[in-house]
């Protein structure tokens, strides 16, 4: 269970913090006021009465009330439609104004303070089998749109809430309704002594968040329901206004000559809770011998007829199907190189079962990790968009990227040196006996003999001297044609060398230009 960072009534809020206070109430609930006023004149003298001027201004203070503003909603959780393990669950509601639970009352009176009055709305938990609809979210809305005066004075046998006189512009506004048989809305509405918990105010820190819409300060009223919802069922939540209905609520014995209640739908949404297939520990535990379970994978509605792959005989392709659902899958829409469109398979790397190494890598391109089922004809991806995530990740990081690149600069120069070394050794092997020879047999002192063994050892062969002199042997720099008056050209001093001295002749080739 993950813990809030919950903070302390002294200290400001950091960011992933939150603070819950019971209630924020309103300086007056909405309501009719009277401001009454009294001024005397006194020091008139004369034994002259003083008089006294009285003055009466009534003011209303309004509010929500049959309907919420669209933008009042800032959440409800589980998610309208959604459809998943959520029969451990309280659907709850977050409102943008943290006031609106406490703006009225349910008996329209306000308490004294500091007395924290209970919240005139509340969040209640209907299945469609209690409404007397199918079981499905394609349904239409249960709710009846009317007005005002079709809620307040329902008919003969339906309670609706006590309200007072009102105008007539407000009993011709436009309202959503509910109307429920009494047994039934006892057993699931809230008790008197339990509305004050189900509803409660959170602050919590607004920085680092994307805008949305949030107010600045952070603070949000919160209304929770009162039940969990039922599995393999189409759970309805309705927030609902309780003014004027305190009478028929529980532990109230229901009113006499009344069967029905209709109420006002301030908001409703839909979602389908699955079977619940335990707490994360019980699953953790249990997976290597259960095998494939419903917890990480994308939500989906169970098969009917059977889901289960049978012992023997052959496999349908709704078991099939059924298989890799349980097994992590979700089918997704492929589009192939040549544009087909296809059905796919894809398995993220949190896999509900064991798994094995794959055999069959590794793979030089995504295209190789590629499964195909030719029983269904339908390709796994899993492998190859992870080699693809795989790839696009490295490349994102750019130590990873500059280390790549030097790697295969460094192979290629190696090759490159390589192939030169290969193409020059070739060249030059032909000639390695003919310049041990020149050599050896032109060398006349200790010096000259030296110079012939350095120069075998370098693998330099006699044949240079017929000017074979491969293009990557560095050259001195060219000394210009017209030298010093009295002085030789390098080329003019390499040319008498040759005249006198075979070893002169070889080193010319080698080292002049």
């Amino acid at each position: 269970m993950t813990s809030l960072a919950v903070a302390s009534a002294d200290e400001p809020l950091a960011p992933g913090q939150i603070r819950f206070y019971q209630a924020t109430l309103p300086p007056l609930t909405a309501n009719s006021y009277q401001l009454t006023a009294a001024q005397q004149v006194v020091g008139l003298g004369d034994g002259k009465p003083t008089p006294t001027y009285d003055i009466t201004q009534p003011f209303t203070v309004t509010a929500p009330r049959f309907r919420l503003p669209a933008d009042t909603i800032q959440m409800s959780y589980p998610p309208a439609n959604a459809t998943g393990s959520f029969d451990a669950v309280l659907p709850n509601i977050v409102l943008r104004d943290r006031v609106l639970p406490w703006v009225r009352t349910l008996d329209g009176a306000s308490p004294p303070p500091p007395t924290v009055p209970a919240p005139w709305m509340a969040l209640i938990t209907l299945t469609a089998q209690e409404l007397g609809i199918p079981n499905s979210v394609q349904t239409p809305a249960p709710t009846v749109a009317g007005t005002v005066a079709s809620l307040v004075s329902p008919g003969s046998g339906i309670y609706g809430p006590h309200l007072g006189t009102l105008p007539d512009d407000i009993r011709n506004e436009p309202v959503l309704t509910l109307t429920l048989d009494l047994p039934l809305f006892q057993s699931v509405a809230p008790t008197l002594a339990d509305l004050p918990y189900l509803a409660h105010v959170r602050e919590v820190n607004t920085d680092h968040k994307e805008i949305l819409g949030l107010t600045e300060d952070g603070f949000f009223a919160v209304v929770v329901g009162n039940r969990l919802l039922q599995q393999q069922q189409v759970n309805y939540q309705f927030l609902v206004s309780l003014e004027g209905l305190s009478a028929v609520l529980p532990p109230n014995a229901s009113p006499e000559g009344y069967t029905q209640v209709r109420l006002a739908v301030l908001g409703w949404w839909r979602v389908t809770a699955l079977q619940s297939i335990g707490n994360f520990i019980e699953i953790m535990q249990a997976l290597p011998t259960n095998g494939g379970v419903s917890l990480i994978q994308s939500v989906y509605t169970p098969f009917t007829g059977g889901d289960s792959c049978p012992v023997s005989g052959p496999v349908t392709p709704t078991q099939r199907a059924a298989q890799a659902l349980n097994l992590g899958y979700a089918p997704l829409e492929s589009t192939m190189r040549i544009g087909e469109h296809a059905t796919a398979w894809f398995r993220g790397p949190a896999s509900p079962v064991p798994l094995t190494l794959d055999p069959l890598g590794p793979y030089l391109r995504s295209d190789a990790a590629m499964r195909y089922d030719p029983a269904t004809g339908i390709y796994d991806m899993s492998y190859g968009a992870a080699w693809e995530i795989g790839r696009l990740l490295a490349l994102s990081s750019n130590a990873m990227a500059q280390s790549l690149y030097l790697w295969r600069r460094s192979v290629m120069q190696s090759l490159f040196g390589a192939t030169q070394a290969d193409s020059l050794s070739s060249h030059l092997s032909r000639t390695t006996a003919a310049a041990r020879t020149l050599t050896a047999d032109t060398a006349r002192n200790g010096t000259h003999r030296a110079l012939a063994d350095v120069l075998v050892s370098m693998n330099v062969p006699g044949a240079l001297a017929q000017g074979q002199l491969p293009q990557r042997i560095a050259r001195p720099q060219v000394i210009p044609d017209q030298p010093p008056a009295g002085r030789c050209t390098l080329a003019q001093q390499a040319d008498s060398v040759q005249r006198a001295d075979p070893i002169g002749r070889l080193l010319a080739h080698v080292f002049a230009s």
